[in-house]
């Protein structure tokens, strides 16, 4: 699977739509914002602080300000981000 990433930043918040493939892993990292994930396709294993867990079709993480987290695709996935506030790139 390519990668591809669409972003939208409104006044308020930041939506990221983008493309995991295997074996390209999301690595562990932190932000200010709070970020909501809805799976639209496929299947990740999502570490948030010290809780893993599986993501498939139509489920979300939320991941609180500055909490390390990490995901790595099951599958070819589709995964839809809004972090709040804006992100500032």
């Amino acid at each position: 699977m390519d990668q591809m990433d669409i972003m939208v930043i409104t006044a308020k918040e930041t939506q990221k739509s983008m493309e995991i493939g295997i074996p390209a892993p999301v690595p562990l990292h932190h932000h200010h914002e709070e970020a909501v994930d809805v799976v639209v396709d496929g299947e990740l294993e999502m570490q948030i602080g010290d809780s893993k867990g599986i993501l498939k079709h139509g489920m979300i993480s939320l991941v609180p300000s500055n909490m390390p987290h990490r995901a790595k695709a099951i599958s070819d996935s589709k995964v839809v981000t809004i972090f709040y506030p804006r992100r500032e790139l």
